[in-house]
């Protein structure tokens, strides 16, 4: 019963989308008409010549197969019909979904914005009359790399939001990990800087990128006279001199993965560099790696 229900909303779908199914009407309504008056042609004493003998009754077998021939006409015409209706409907349907996620946001970076540079260690401290004070510290090899919000429509919904770094360091010459952070963004406040009542994962591990706007996220740190490198959190804060016991990096060939998740936003890059027995930090190459579902 479900099979013959299917079947008759086929055939009313067909009949719907055909545009020549008066024509199969017509042909088969005149069919019947002609044979109607052929056999009654000596009851209602018609003209001469529409007598019986004039002209050939139409079978019944015949007539079947004259309504059946128009019956397939309507169905495969309508088949067509609809399939084509289909097919365009489909087709704005993924033009409609492709025009939404252009309306996205589009975090990008290049070779040339993974850098590394000699800047100034300012540890803060706490003044014996409670007076948050500046305690320069010597200069550090650091690494960074930024990050533009470049989507291809410029909408509200193209703002990267919530937007997190996680960070994952490898020995590539062994491939284990080192360990994994999450990232630091510039221009956010120190951790010592921030109000006691202030949750610091809430208010520092999540970015918004502006359409355009660029971050800048903070790799790794090194003091010249050590012969390793510690990545760099707002975790570090809490140690002195910023050396984290479990974010040492302790190899000379290192591959950091950066993986960058919030709305609309799941990409993640390779940054390799160099961290040599003593000296500044080298950087080596980005390279951005295929999007992710």
């Amino acid at each position: 019963m479900q099979r013959l229900t299917e079947w008759w909303r086929y055939i009313e779908t067909c009949w719907r989308h055909a545009k020549y199914h008066w024509a199969a009407v017509v042909i088969v309504s005149l069919a019947a008409v002609y044979d109607f008056l052929i056999g009654v042609g000596i009851i209602l004493k018609l003209p001469d010549w529409l007598r019986p003998d004039k002209w050939p009754k139409i079978p019944l077998a015949w007539f079947c197969v004259v309504a059946l021939c128009g019956a397939v006409f309507v169905l495969l015409e309508g088949g067509l019909r609809n399939q084509r209706s289909l097919r365009d409907k489909h087709a704005t349907e993924i033009d409609t979904l492709k025009d939404k996620l252009s309306d996205t946001p589009r975090i990008v970076a290049g070779d040339e914005w993974f850098y590394s540079d000699m800047r100034p260690l300012v540890l803060t401290a706490i003044s014996s009359t409670g007076e948050r004070v500046s305690i320069p510290h010597g200069d550090i090899s650091c690494l960074h790399v930024r990050f533009k919000n470049d989507p291809k429509k410029q909408t509200e919904n193209s703002i990267a939001r919530n937007i997190t770094a996680e960070i994952k360091f490898y020995d590539t010459s062994s491939h284990s990990l080192l360990c994994e952070v999450t990232g630091r963004w510039e221009d956010t406040p120190q951790p010592p800087e921030l109000p006691p009542h202030e949750s610091k994962p809430d208010r520092l591990a999540t970015v918004n990128f502006q359409i355009g706007q660029r971050r800048e996220l903070d790799i790794a740190f090194k003091h010249l006279t050590d012969s390793e490198c510690y990545a760099i959190s707002n975790d570090v804060y809490r140690y002195p001199d910023w050396r984290m016991p479990t974010q040492k990096l302790d190899a000379r060939q290192i591959k950091a993965r950066v993986t960058l998740r919030g709305v609309g936003v799941h990409s993640s890059w390779d940054l390799w560099f160099e961290n040599p027995a003593s000296g500044e930090l080298k950087r080596i190459k980005l390279l951005a790696l295929p999007p992710q579902q």
